[in-house]
């Protein structure tokens, strides 16, 4: 079997994979949705609009958790797949070295190998520029007092975690 050959599977393979997907998210959502709410809705002391948030909320629940799964999984193959296209490429004696805002083509066969690189940027690194000030021989308090008065907090990552409970 050839490349492309294999590639329409795994096309297939994935929409697939969608829409099993979508299909249990649906059902999950018609759990919540398809029951009598009257009679749970008393048995749980919740209105009909509470109960569709609660069932809003399981499935915002079910999509993360599905999904960070399938990203995490993919993100890591992904990243090995790219170490394997820089490897490969160098055995063949291909450049794979990029240039910033340019395009290299690295290999043409029944696919076509394109690495590009953004342009370059430049951060600014507070410990370097008070340490560049006291060189030119400005006073250590002066720096020290515009260093406090620039400093923002800078909020920390926020992190999701679903779990099933016991």
């Amino acid at each position: 079997m050839d490349e492309l050959t294999y590639i329409k599977e795994v096309s297939v393979m994935r929409k697939g994979l969608s829409v099993t997907i979508d299909k249990c998210l649906r059902e999950l959502d018609n759990l919540f949705t398809s029951r009598d709410l009257g009679e749970l809705s008393k048995e749980l002391e919740k209105s009909n609009s509470d109960m569709m948030y609660h069932g809003n909320m399981h499935k915002s629940m079910c999509e993360y958790k599905v999904f960070t799964e399938l990203a995490g999984t993919y993100k890591k193959a992904a990243e090995k797949a790219k170490k394997s296209l820089d490897t490969n490429a160098a055995y063949l004696g291909c450049n794979v070295d990029t240039t910033p805002d340019q395009r290299n083509t690295v290999y043409e066969g029944e696919f076509v190998f394109v690495k590009r690189q953004n342009k370059d940027s430049t951060t600014t690194a507070v410990n370097d520029v008070v340490t560049e000030l006291a060189k030119l021989g400005v006073d250590a308090d002066v720096v020290r007092k515009a260093v406090t008065n620039a400093e923002k907090v800078k909020r920390g990552a926020t992190y999701y975690e679903v779990e099933l409970s016991e």
